[in-house]
C-alpha cells in the first residue's frame, strides 16, 4: 500500500507542478481554474513538499496525502464561506469541485496508509 501511495503522491506532484507553471507562463488564458499567481506559487510549493515526501522512500507520503487533502477540503469550505485566501487565490467553481473531490480522495488515501492494518486470520 505504501508503494501505491508513494507513486500517487509523485504523480500528484507532477500535476501540481503543471498547475503551478501554466498560470505563471500564461499558457491557458482564460482558464476554467484560477490563474492567480499566488495560487500558482502555492501549487509549486506543495509540489516541492510532495517530492520531498516521495523521495524519503515514501514514508512521509501518507502524511502528505492526508495533510494536503485536508488543505484541499479547507479550500473548498473557504471558497464557499468567503474565507482566507479567497481574494488572493480567486478560486473558480471548477477549483471548488476539484478541491472537494481531490481532497476527499487524498484524505482517504492518507488514512489508508496511516491506520494500522487488520491482522488476517
Amino acid at each position: 500500500m505504501l508503494s501505491f501511495i508513494r507513486w500517487t503522491v509523485f504523480a500528484f506532484s507532477v500535476i501540481l507542478i503543471l498547475v503551478g507553471v501554466f498560470p505563471l507562463l500564461h499558457l491557458f488564458e482564460p482558464s476554467p481554474t484560477s490563474n492567480s499567481p499566488a495560487y500558482a506559487w502555492f501549487h509549486l510549493i506543495a509540489a516541492g513538499a510532495a517530492l520531498v515526501c516521495f523521495a524519503n522512500r515514501g514514508l512521509w507520503a501518507p502524511w502528505f496525502a492526508l495533510g494536503f487533502g485536508i488543505i484541499d477540503l479547507y479550500q473548498w469550505v473557504a471558497s464557499m464561506a468567503g474565507w482566507f485566501p479567497l481574494s488572493q487565490f480567486r478560486w473558480t467553481p471548477v477549483d471548488d469541485g476539484l478541491h472537494l473531490g481531490i481532497g476527499l480522495a487524498l484524505v482517504a488515501l492518507g488514512l489508508a496508509g496511516l491506520l494500522p492494518k487488520r491482522s488476517q486470520r
